[in-house]
């Protein structure tokens, strides 16, 4: 059975349960460039079955809960797993598996806009997101004009109920929100789903904030409601779900 975590998000955790204090930090150990090694824990590129052994190794973790969560089993060839059968897909590659033909995978998970939720997000990479099947409660269909106007495709957007009053007035409590999946990068500045700091799905801006040409880029990760404090992290501590499109609101 798979964890309801990402590949990302294990990732992290198996990093900070080796004590290695930064991504980049990993990376100098592990012999690899620290962009490519940053790009896999944030979730913008999967990494491949062959690397999960290598940080597998480093981390003193089993490879196969790296790459697949879920029990520790030995990874041989992934395309040989019933992964298929228990996750819906939104990849701009593979199409919408598992989600019914031209609609919009609604996520059993509020957005926490300032705490909630449990993680159901499988798997990421630059062309989209996986989630548990299990977790996706609901489908939208949006008429193609709607979908034109967002600049996205059906294929690659997810909804996510949110709750709080963090970002009030932009976003409302008991909105739902349409995130592209497959925008990741955080460029430009804008609004973004992420993933907070107990696995809930949230809701901010996001402003770059490092000088032009920084080895290590930097964050404030802000709220619209002036009572909620701005934070400052780095790219490593940032995991974005994708780019926020439009809300549904009541």
């Amino acid at each position: 059975m798979f964890k309801m975590e990402s590949m990302a998000q294990r990732l992290l955790q198996a990093r900070k349960g080796a004590n290695f204090g930064s991504a980049t930090k990993a990376a100098e150990s592990l012999g690899v460039p620290a962009s490519t090694y940053r790009a896999h824990e944030n979730g913008q590129n999967e990494f491949s079955a062959d690397e999960a052994k290598q940080y597998a190794r480093k981390f003193g973790v089993e490879p196969g809960w790296l790459y697949f969560g879920g029990d520790a089993l030995e990874v041989t060839d992934p395309t040989l797993t019933d992964a298929a059968s228990i996750i819906s897909t939104i990849s701009s590659i593979n199409g919408a598996e598992g989600i019914p033909d031209g609609t919009i995978p609604e996520v059993d998970v509020k957005g926490g806009l300032g705490g909630g939720g449990v993680t159901i997000i499988q798997q990421t990479n630059s062309n989209g997101m996986t989630f548990a099947a299990e977790a996706v409660r609901d489908h939208w269909r949006l008429p193609d004009w709607m979908l034109t106007s967002m600049n996205a495709s059906n294929t690659v957007v997810a909804a996510f109920p949110v709750q709080g009053d963090s970002m009030m007035p932009t976003i409302e409590d008991g909105d739902v929100v349409f995130v592209d999946t497959s925008h990741r990068i955080p460029s430009p500045d804008g609004l973004y789903a992420l993933l907070d700091d107990y696995g809930g799905i949230t809701v901010k801006r996001l402003t770059l904030t490092s000088p032009p040409g920084a080895e290590i880029k930097t964050f404030d990760i802000s709220s619209d409601n002036p009572e909620h404090s701005v934070q400052q992290r780095n790219e490593d501590e940032v995991h974005i779900i994708g780019r926020y499109l439009r809300r549904f609101t009541r």
